[in-house]
């Protein structure tokens, strides 16, 4: 993989998670933190306290599911772990916590493969889409939720 689609990869995550932490600090301007995310069984501020969870399994929880069943249940272990539902308080979490999770697959060599959930195997470009996808997803989950 070439450093230069490394490179813009990198730039777009962190494109992404700029922009999905300022539409939780959008939010958290509108009292938006207990409004449910429509399809969804959790509210705007789940679904960013999720996102931190994220982060942290590319940092140091390494836990992994082996069947998508095992996905929904460990987020939902994820998600308890997390208490925190303050909008203002997850924002900067996000922040710091998302940068160090870039810097983490930015370290990565391309080759290097590793456990992903669903009982399958990854490398660095599928796993930091994965992320990108979270950030857009789920940004437009919490969009929705705000109308």
């Amino acid at each position: 993989m070439g450093d230069c689609l490394r490179s813009q990869l990198a730039d777009a995550l962190d494109a992404a998670l700029a922009s999905f932490v300022d539409i939780v600090s959008d939010a958290e301007t509108v009292g938006g933190a207990d409004r449910r995310v429509p399809g969804m069984d959790w509210t705007v501020a789940e679904v960013a306290a999720h996102v931190t969870a994220l982060h942290r399994r590319a940092i140091d929880d390494f836990r992994r599911s082996s069947t998508p069943e095992e996905t929904a249940e460990l987020n939902a272990v994820c998600l308890a772990e997390q208490p925190e539902r303050d909008l203002s308080q997850l924002a900067p979490m996000l922040i710091s916590e998302g940068r160090r999770a870039h810097d983490v697959l930015r370290g990565l060599p391309d080759d290097f493969e590793f456990p992903f959930h669903a009982g399958s195997r990854t490398t660095v470009v599928p796993a930091s889409g994965v992320v990108l996808a979270e950030y857009l997803v789920h940004g437009d989950d919490i969009r929705r939720a705000l109308g």
